[in-house]
């Protein structure tokens, strides 16, 4: 799982980012393919937890 915080750099850095606002990611949880595929299959697509773990094993292997 991933979540999205908001993350201000210093005033008191000298770079011309000193002040402006950064969206920065923390990772909460890791997922095997096949829970990626089930998560995927169960939000709104067409597609079978059989199809998406097929194109998803051919991606990263």
């Amino acid at each position: 799982m991933i979540e999205l915080y908001l993350s201000k750099v210093t005033e008191t850095s000298e770079t011309e980012q000193a002040g402006k606002m950064y969206a920065r990611v923390s990772y909460k949880q890791a997922m095997t393919i096949q829970d990626m595929a089930r998560h995927m299959a169960e939000h709104n697509t067409v597609f079978s937890e059989g199809s998406i773990l097929g194109v998803l094993a051919a991606f990263f292997f």
